[in-house]
């Protein structure tokens, strides 16, 4: 039998699957998700590799599953570089001891990451966010990194503790942007980012720089009870009205 034709994050040592049309193992295949049966067993492969710390999960094709990964402690690098999540991510209580990576991930329900702890580097850079997506009181204890994700739909950073670097430049919000009561330990970086409704930063906390360079805001933010480092002076690339929005 052949092995599994998936190639986007190195080669695979599965064996192909006879489900599949393009000759990719179950767990790449998208037809997974076509029956209850094939769906238990790729969940249960990913339990059995979260139990031995083999936690590579490169273009997996994840079929909908209620309980994904609630609670789940990554002792070594999670990657989930190009995959798929067809029904809701669940992620809530998570702990990622090591580097956390997500890029160019589609999350084609809703993602849930509320509470989750980021003990390393997060990469959600080219992330796609096609339902809810929900960070709330997650930690985030190196840098966040957003670069060019996109939110489809209803999003919420609201009390979200950042401690190194929040990087969400070129990133595309189409609902309102939630940040409210959210802590910036580093800098927070939106160059380029698209707001495409509300950009919520009330009562959020800055302890260095906020920077909006590039940015295209196309309703006002709100900033209300916001907290600067350095007052107005530590907020850039804000043009003079919306500068005004500022305490």
């Amino acid at each position: 039998m052949a092995g599994c034709a998936y190639k986007g994050g190195g080669v695979c040592p599965e064996q192909s699957w006879s489900g599949s049309s393009s000759g990719m193992c179950m767990c790449h295949a998208p037809e997974n998700s076509s029956r209850a049966d094939y769906s238990a067993e790729v969940w249960g492969v990913a339990r059995s590799r979260c139990k031995v710390g083999k936690t590579d999960f490169s273009g997996w094709q994840f079929p909908a599953g209620e309980e994904g990964f609630l609670g789940v402690t990554f002792g070594s690098p999670a990657v989930f570089e190009g995959a798929t999540f067809s029904g809701d991510a669940q992620f809530l209580n998570a702990v990622f001891k090591a580097r956390a990576s997500f890029s160019k991930t589609f999350f084609r329900g809703d993602a849930r990451f509320g509470h989750s702890v980021f003990e390393g580097e997060a990469d959600f850079g080219g992330a796609v966010f096609n339902r809810s997506v929900m960070f709330g009181a997650a930690v985030f204890h190196r840098a966040a990194l957003f670069g060019k994700a996109n939110f489809r739909s209803e999003n919420g950073f609201g009390g979200v503790v950042f401690k190194g670097m929040a990087d969400f430049s070129e990133a595309t919000f189409r609902l309102p942007a939630v940040f409210e009561a959210a802590s910036f330990q580093g800098e927070a970086v939106f160059h380029k980012a698209q707001f495409k409704s509300e950009a919520k930063f009330a009562r959020a906390r800055m302890a260095k720089c906020l920077d909006f360079e590039g940015s295209i805001f196309h309703a006002k933010p709100v900033f209300n009870g916001i907290v600067l480092s350095d007052g107005r002076s530590s907020v850039l690339g804000l043009d003079a009205a919306l500068q005004d929005l500022l305490p």
